[in-house]
């Protein structure tokens, strides 16, 4: 399983555009991508640990730990989708727009 950390702010407007993103992507790659969301102005700690510069920033980890991508600011989600396919992984259901 892959995991999608998102890094940013629930305050600011290029992470508020990522949140349906992240959501999306959550369903289509449901069991093998796991999204997490930490807002570093509440958890600065989370920025200190992925010596974040701006936000968002998107940490995309393997199943051991060692980081796949990095990403700064509003990721397309159809270049999230060429990423995860990349690494061999298939949408497993489209959500409904």
């Amino acid at each position: 399983m892959i995991t999608f950390i998102e890094l940013g702010s629930v305050n600011c407007i290029p992470c508020k555009k990522m949140q349906p993103v992240m959501k999306s992507i959550e369903k289509k790659y449901a069991g093998q991508v796991e999204v997490i969301f930490y807002d570093v102005w509440k958890e600065p700690e989370r920025g200190k640990e992925f010596g974040i510069k701006m936000i968002p920033t998107q940490v995309f980890l393997d199943p051991e730990g060692t980081e796949l991508l990095r990403h700064q600011g509003f990721f397309p989600e159809e270049q999230i989708d060429e990423f995860l396919q990349s690494k061999g992984l298939k949408v497993v259901e489209v959500p409904s727009t």
